[in-house]
């Protein structure tokens, strides 16, 4: 007998996390692949085959699929929805932007937040006022901002660097960690002189850096640019003041997300404090983005706490799909999804 599911993904600008679930929120299946957030359609639709395929030859069998809700940091091609409904047979397939806050506004009152800041490859604030309305800050792409996300990590980092190279910047961990990178460098006996360099063999070597640089720029987009924000990170807790630097503006940028959207839900707003938190590849860092935030955040309202809840979209798209179809969201399924083990 076939047993009724439903499909969440989470669809970012470095990874796309796939959920199956069963109908009382549990987590059956759980797999991760690539970037899902070009706004092209045969790239998006690979990703989605792949996402689909990978829970296994036998899905369609033994699973009858009733919702699917994706979630996408990016845009996306209409026609994805129908392509979606011909490869799980899911009569109801949902798509929406995270930046539309439709996610936000079905999860905020269960999770207990009002505003929810996204820092992943790109950064976006969303929060709710009391009659449910959606209210949006940032998320205006690579070109115009994502200040505060893991592609604005990256480009500060590579920024970094080729300041250095051209004599116009101080030495920064950031050159060995990141210029030996896979991303970058491919041969690995040049990786390895690379990651081994101090101050003054970069220097030595600052027209082989530039090459390599150079070379990485005929490939970059957002996508590996914000690959390398792990890298800036490491440095930054090897208590490189470049790095630190990056990290620290990062965090106080989200919280001015943040403040915004509270001004905007204050004056109708009937309690003491307003809940914020953080979800995204960004806060995979902890503390370190974390602190410049709360500080930021605690020096400009008071009427704002930053907590840290276990929630995230992938987890919220599971939760969309079940209400998609009517299902009443019970104790038991909210025990299950704020206590899923596959996230």
């Amino acid at each position: 007998m076939k047993i009724n599911a439903i499909i969440g993904v989470d669809g970012g600008g470095t990874k796309t996390k796939f959920l199956l679930a069963d109908l009382h929120g549990r987590i059956i299946l759980s797999k991760t692949l690539g970037p899902s957030t070009t706004g092209i359609y045969n790239e998006q639709k690979e990703v989605f085959y792949q996402g689909i395929k990978s829970f296994g030859s036998r899905l369609l069998q033994d699973y009858t699929i009733k919702s699917v809700f994706v979630s996408l940091g990016g845009f996306f091609d209409p026609q994805i929805v129908d392509f979606l409904k011909t490869i799980t047979r899911a009569k109801l397939v949902a798509v929406e932007r995270e930046s539309s806050g439709f996610l936000v506004s079905q999860c905020a009152p269960i999770w207990g937040f009002d505003i929810v800041v996204m820092a992943g490859t790109g950064s976006v604030a969303v929060g709710i006022d009391v009659n449910g309305n959606i209210i949006n800050n940032g998320g205006w792409g690579p070109i115009l901002d994502d200040r505060g996300s893991g592609f604005s990590l990256g480009k500060y980092g590579l920024r970094a660097i080729s300041d250095f190279i051209d004599g116009r910047g101080d030495w920064t961990l950031l050159v060995p960690l990141i210029m030996s990178s896979d991303l970058i460098c491919e041969d690995s006996i040049e990786k390895e002189e690379i990651r081994n360099m101090d101050q003054k063999l970069a220097e030595m070597k600052s027209d082989q850096l530039r090459v390599l640089l150079k070379n990485f720029l005929r490939k970059i987009n957002r996508y590996n640019t914000a690959a390398l924000a792990p890298l800036v990170i490491q440095a930054a807790r090897q208590d490189d003041f470049i790095a630190k630097d990056i990290v620290y503006n990062a965090g106080t940028y989200l919280a001015g997300l943040a403040v915004a959207i509270g001004e905007k839900l204050k004056t109708d707003f009937n309690k003491e404090m307003m809940v914020t938190i953080g979800i995204g590849g960004l806060f995979n860092a902890g503390n370190i983005i974390y602190k410049p935030l709360q500080k930021k955040i605690t020096e400009l309202v008071p009427y704002i706490s930053f907590e840290e809840k276990r929630f995230s979209i992938a987890i919220g798209t599971v939760l969309c799909a079940l209400r998609n179809i009517g299902v009443e969201i019970n104790n038991k399924i909210l025990y299950n999804l704020k206590n899923c083990k596959h996230e």
